[in-house]
Order: C-alpha cells, then structure tokens, then sequence
C-alpha cells in the first residue's frame, strides 16, 4: 500500500515536531507559560471558550480535507478514520505527523527526512539553505528539528482556504514527499525508523 496509518508510536510525533504533547516533563518553550510542562490536556483546559468553538469549526474542516485527501492516496476508509483520530501517517515509507494550528488556522505536516549521516551534515545544510532561496513551492520548507536532529519538511496551508476535497493537501504533501525522496537519493541518512 502507497499510505498507512502509523499509528500511536511513542516518539514519533516528538521527532517529528516539537507541537505534539512531549514525554512527561518535556518542556515546551511554545506552549503557554502556566507552568511550562506542555500537555494538550491542560492546554484544553485554559483555552478560552470561543477558541473552543473556532477550533470545533476548524475540526471538523480539518477531519473533511483530510478524509479528502486519504482518498486520494487511495486509503481505506479505516485507515482514513485512523489517520484522521492519530494525525500521523505513512506515505511511501516517510513518516508525516500532521496538526490544526489553531492560532493562524493554518494544517501544517511534518515530514521526517531522517538524521543526516555525520560526515554529510553540512554539505547537506548548505544545499537546504541555497535551496530555500529558489524554492517555487510556497507553504513548503525544511528546516533542522531542534531536538532530534532530523532533517524535517514542513508544509503549511490556510485551512479555511484548502478546498474540501483535499486535493490542494494532497499535492502539497506529495511535492513534500517528492524533495524528501530526492534528498534521501542524494545525502545519506541514519536508517529510518522509529526509536
């Protein structure tokens, strides 16, 4: 199959972005600062209500473009309910962990390329950086996970101007996958995985 669900793995969401709830006592110097452990329960609990309703909009916007966009990768409706539930999925052997930034409503995904092999790093870093001023794809990026080290793209679109059937998601996702592809072809990386 070209996407599966991947799943509730430990770690995953933490390699990929540092947004996602992080190990107990992980400290996240995004989140807010009512005592600076993050964790998406008490986050919930501090929101105001009509962030709550904001964001029950923006859910179920969210829940709609993706199941869009699962179809189009040809997945089942099962995985497409996983996907949709966990936010994190497979195409084509590279990890994405997707997210609703409810601050500037924008769908952002995480796509881990993989930790660079030592002795390539910074030749790898000088092609990202001369790449970055000639890239044609607005709303894609990669940049250097702070944490793990890996190498992550980073994709991110208006989510009340992404239409229903996924399409727009779906492009951005697989260009993600295509310069993911071809950095993995070209550098060498740390075997994928999961730790």
């Amino acid at each position: 199959a070209v996407i599966a669900a991947v799943g509730r793995r430990p770690g995953l969401a933490q390699r990929i972005h540092p947004y996602r709830a992080g190990a107990p006592g992980q400290t996240n110097p995004t989140a807010p600062t009512t005592g600076g452990v993050w964790s998406p329960e008490r986050w919930r609990r501090v929101r105001p209500a009509r962030e709550h309703a904001r964001s029950g909009r923006l859910a179920q916007r969210l829940r709609e473009v993706l199941l869009g966009m699962c179809a189009h990768l040809g997945a089942t409706r099962e995985e497409s309910d996983r996907i949709v539930e966990d936010q994190c999925l497979r195409v084509e052997g590279v990890d994405f962990a997707l997210r609703l930034n409810p601050a500037n409503q924008h769908l952002e995904f995480f796509g881990d390329c993989g930790r660079p092999a030592p002795y390539e790093e910074v030749e790898l870093h000088r092609h990202l950086l001369v790449e970055a001023l000639s890239n044609e794809t607005p709303g894609l990026c990669f940049a250097l996970h702070p944490v793990s080290g890996h190498i992550v793209a980073r994709g991110s679109l208006f989510l009340p101007a992404v239409d229903q059937d996924g399409w727009l998601c779906t492009a951005l996702l697989l260009t993600a996958l295509t310069r993911i592809n071809e950095l993995r072809e070209k550098f060498a990386f740390t075997p994928h995985g999961h730790p």
